[in-house]
């Protein structure tokens, strides 16, 4: 399981009306490691927290022992990386960024431990974004060839600027709509771009591994939506 996006819900739980609560905060995304709730005083930003040892799931001994250093060390923890992406990118980018990244204003401390203190991802109608894996499994709002070309528009975009995202999967994207129906595909998990999963991350320092690799995980991305079931349109 990935990480849990900056906005993907609308805060109620499968099946109910009911909020989906985490410590009195409302609850837009989890995952094995981490969640992501609405910020109490503006429902337009949002709080993502690592949970506690006893709350997080099943993972890989790597995850498990990088988890472990985390608490012991907050530096190198999930949160703390994925600001210091952010920083690095926004810095190099600027605000052309937010087109394909979360907007994050910082680390917030709070009683239920640091948060990454980000905007909502939102479509131009201001309704919640959902993760690409909501469209191709629960609702099948878009036809693949739209969909593909959002994936288009996200390679190119790292690529121009760059940015070993690699985590190109289908639960850390956010499908983002306009005013006229294009969409645009939005990260909402980039902690990869500061913690590589490699021992020696050659693909981050050398460009040419760095595009090699972005190709085939966009390819494996284009070919999980190809996979999906049409809509029922057609």
């Amino acid at each position: 399981m990935t990480d849990a996006p900056a906005g993907d819900a609308d805060g109620t739980g499968p099946g109910t009306t009911e909020p989906d609560l985490w410590r009195g905060h409302v609850v837009i995304g989890r995952s094995a490691s981490r969640i992501c709730v609405l910020d109490p005083g503006d429902p337009g930003r949002c709080l993502k927290f690592e949970l506690p040892p006893e709350e997080q799931g099943r993972t890989t001994w790597r995850n498990s022992l990088r988890r472990r250093i985390g608490r012991a060390l907050p530096y190198f923890g999930y949160t703390s990386a994925e600001w210091r992406a952010y920083c690095s990118l926004r810095r190099r980018l600027g605000p052309v960024l937010h087109r394909h990244v979360a907007e994050c204003f910082g680390l917030l401390w709070t009683p239920e431990g640091v948060a990454l203190w980000s905007r909502r991802i939102v479509n131009e109608d201001g309704t919640p974004a959902r993760r690409l894996h909501h469209w191709l499994t629960v609702e099948r709002r878009y036809r693949a060839d739209t969909l593909l070309e959002a994936v288009d528009r996200l390679e190119a975009f790292l690529l121009e600027h760059s940015i070993p995202l690699f985590d190109l999967n289908t639960y850390n994207l956010l499908v983002c709509e306009d005013a006229h129906g294009q969409v645009r595909l939005v990260s909402a998990d980039i902690k990869s771009v500061a913690l590589g999963k490699k021992l020696l991350p050659l693909s981050r320092w050398f460009p040419v591994l760095m595009r090699h690799k972005l190709h085939r995980r966009a390819a494996r991305l284009r070919c999980r939506i190809r996979e999906a079931p049409a809509p029922a349109d057609g």
